[in-house]
């Protein structure tokens, strides 16, 4: 795969996950010959010694190019977030990214959440063929319907309609403008201000119902504690990992085992390198 061939990568964050994007960048590194990626930051608020620290990096293994985002998302939140309280404005970004990388003339990326890690190549994505779908995605290990845990607030879908976790978007950005995905997420998530439950997740799936194909679950395989016995499974034969829920691996209360040793190991890999540069 040449340079012009890179399988593009999107992450989005903002000062609150530095830390874990650099750590998931490292685990792309570990598991991909330099050319094979390239990484587009999607951020609020990060300063040119934050970004130059992922080109560092990646220097010499992947291109990084980063877009400030500068747009007023408060107009999209309300006050009952009760459902997930550890997300901020940056949820957000991944609906906005396909029309900025269309712009720059991009056709396709691959968002991925910061709360993953990659144990796998990612080359079979490149060659997946979305055959004129919006995205691809995995359906939700534990919202898996529509109607699952209450139902989509406000929705006009079909209730047994299956529904996809947004932590690994593989995107047709040619498809999500022509049927404007943003600006229709975006004005479900106006519509229902104040009484959202997963925010971009709950959107997007109305914004693609019917229009997304789903991805093999080794893309996007969702852990959650307690279930440690569970990883050890996964990992046999998965290539993305996602933390998934309010407990995250590089938080100081989360749990000790086999998920905190793995995610540390890519962790003091980035700093170690760092610190001796």
């Amino acid at each position: 795969m040449t340079n012009s061939q890179a399988l593009e990568i999107a992450i989005c964050l903002d000062q609150n996950y530095i830390e874990p994007a650099r750590t998931l960048i490292e685990s792309m590194r570990s598991h991909h010959a330099p050319g094979l990626l390239r990484v587009w930051l999607f951020h609020e608020g990060l300063s040119a010694v934050q970004i130059n620290q992922f080109a560092v990096q990646c220097d010499g293994w992947a291109e990084v190019h980063e877009v400030e985002v500068d747009v007023d998302l408060e107009q999209y939140f309300g006050g009952n977030d009760g459902w997930l309280p550890y997300q901020n404005r940056s949820v957000l970004f991944r609906i906005l990214l396909p029309g900025r990388l269309r712009a720059i003339g991009l056709q396709r990326v691959l968002y991925v959440d910061c709360d993953v890690l990659c144990v796998g190549s990612l080359r079979p994505v490149a060659r997946f063929d979305l055959n004129g779908s919006i995205l691809g995605a995995v359906q939700d290990e534990f919202t898996p319907k529509l109607s699952s845990n209450g139902g989509i607030p406000g929705a006009d879908v079909s209730e047994d309609a299956a529904y996809f976790n947004s932590g690994v978007l593989l995107i047709d950005i040619e498809q999500w403008d022509a049927l404007d995905v943003e600006g229709r997420a975006l004005s479900y998530l106006k519509s229902v201000r104040g009484r959202q439950r997963f925010y971009d997740q709950d959107a997007l799936n109305i914004a693609c119902d019917g229009r997304w194909l789903p991805l093999d679950r080794s893309l996007n395989t969702m852990v959650t504690d307690p279930f440690e016995s569970h990883l050890e499974i996964a990992l046999e034969s998965t290539r993305l990992v996602h933390f998934v829920g309010p407990h995250k691996p590089w938080d100081s209360s989360y749990f000790s085992g086999n998920r905190r040793t793995m995610y540390n190991l890519y962790r003091n890999a980035w700093k170690a390198r760092e610190l001796n540069s």
